[in-house]
């Protein structure tokens, strides 16, 4: 009974300082979503990637700190912009993953319902993983500069449906 009781205050806390946070997601587990950064709003992400295999081919650990920020003041139509700093803390050992860690982003959208039109469906276009670095042929780049656009819309009930390419 005490237990129960505790579990039921600590979960309470729990709930109540996430709501507190506030924070807008930009991405949904790494992939791009339709959710843009509003004027003067900042989100500052660190995300870290851990392997579990021990195994030679099993790829390394991926570590990922940056800020993104709403530079648009319109309420209908939103641009961020971002700068990550991503590493597979191999450096040292060669990689130019490592030795070239800065990736920008942007994305460009319109939200759901947006200028007084009922079911508009949101709309997002923008590119992440920008590189800064290129040898071409001889020796790799970490330019993937990867673009996409996303529509989604929420329905009741059913929750977010989103589709989209890259």
């Amino acid at each position: 009974m005490k237990l129960t009781r505790i579990m039921a205050a600590a979960s309470a806390i729990v709930a109540l300082a996430s709501s507190i946070a506030l924070a807008t997601p930009s991405t949904q587990i790494w992939i791009p979503s339709t959710d843009v950064k509003g004027w003067k709003e900042v989100n500052i992400g660190i995300d870290n990637y851990i392997r579990f295999s021990d195994a030679a081919n099993a790829g390394v650990n991926t570590y990922d700190v940056g800020v993104t920020a709403g530079v648009l003041p319109f309420e209908n139509f939103k641009l961020e912009v971002g700068v990550d700093y991503m590493t597979d803390n191999l450096g040292a050992s060669g990689s130019i993953y490592g030795k070239h860690p800065i990736y920008f982003n942007a994305k460009a959208g319109i939200p759901e319902d947006a200028f007084g039109i009922k079911w508009m469906p949101a709309v997002a276009v923008g590119m992440y993983n920008i590189g800064t670095f290129d040898r071409g042929a001889t020796g790799g780049n970490t330019m993937q500069n990867i673009a996409y656009g996303l529509v989604a819309k929420t329905l009741p009930v059913i929750g977010r449906i989103s589709a989209g390419g890259y």
